[in-house]
């Protein structure tokens, strides 16, 4: 049932908390788009630096989809996603929301100038050369790279089943952990939005990450491409790796991941492998893929 106007500017107050109210006790960091917070009741606040350009009604859709999934739902949801929780405003105006720390299983240490120094796991650990200050950061085989590509593909599924796009998928808005047979961790979820709504905030891409059908503006076809982007160049671990070119040897029953790279390619912007397809592909399921 449709909500009216006066019913959803309800809804929005309920989600709302005062900036003044929260007690900071230091900063994370600082991101493209905003500031980062740590609360003393163990949240995170991201708070933009131009609050002018934030849609707080899209803001509310992802606060408020989160609230209404079942408790089992929402845990999943928790522990995948810095999903925003609640709108954060300062004189009746939008200007950032809560959100959950990061996991410690996300973090590794790097020796910087004779210092350990620990920070976020994101993806690009894997798809770069390994460096000497690169201490902490595990050191991963391919069935771990097969599990953490599984784990971020089953991450994007499930969004993409709800309906939702996640539009910058790249090197530093996914980490990963190697604990417990590999899981991934998806920040920037403000950068998430339904099909056909409005984003947040003004969406970016990062470079590199791009879509040669369409570099100027995000849809599933985007998502579906930069979701190949990932998986083949954690599985290669190469930055440089593009849809169709070689992917290492996976083992056995893997055919169906090298069928699907190649397929990129010459595939239109409406027939690319879905995550559906990653999925049952890194599972090592055959590949069966049927279109209406």
């Amino acid at each position: 049932m449709p909500i009216n106007g006066r019913r959803l500017l309800s809804l929005m107050r309920q989600a709302r908390i005062d900036r003044s109210s929260l007690n900071v006790v230091a900063k994370l960091g600082d991101g493209g788009q905003g500031r980062v917070w740590q609360l003393s009741d163990g949240q995170v606040l991201k708070e933009y630096f131009d609050p002018a350009v934030v849609q707080e009604r899209e803001l509310y859709r992802l606060v408020s989809w989160r609230r209404a999934l079942a408790p089992r739902d929402r845990g999943r949801c928790d522990s995948i996603f810095a999903w925003p929780r609640q709108i954060v405003v300062r004189d009746g105006k939008a200007v950032g929301f809560l959100m959950r720390p990061v996991p410690n299983d996300f973090y590794c240490s790097f020796k910087i100038a004779g210092s350990d120094i620990r920070r976020l796991c994101e993806v690009q650990y894997l798809m770069f050369p390994r460096k000497s200050s690169w201490t902490g950061v595990p050191v991963v085989d391919m069935a771990s790279r097969i599990r953490i590509s599984k784990a971020a593909v089953a991450a994007v599924a499930l969004l993409h089943r709800d309906g939702f796009i996640l539009g910058d998928i790249s090197m530093a808005n996914v980490l990963w952990s190697d604990t417990n047979g590999g899981a991934v961790f998806f920040i920037d979820c403000d950068g998430v939005r339904k099909l056909s709504f409005k984003p947040v905030v003004p969406q970016r891409s990062t470079p590199d990450w791009d879509d040669p059908l369409d570099s100027s503006r995000a849809t599933l076809s985007s998502d579906r491409y930069k979701l190949a982007l990932l998986v083949g160049r954690i599985l290669s671990s190469s930055y440089s790796w593009r849809p169709g070119d070689a992917l290492p040897d996976l083992g056995a029953r893997m055919d169906a991941v090298h069928r699907l790279s190649e397929s990129i390619p010459n595939a239109s912007r409406y027939d690319r492998p879905t995550a559906d397809d990653w999925l049952g592909a890194l599972s090592g399921r055959p590949m069966l893929r049927l279109r209406d």
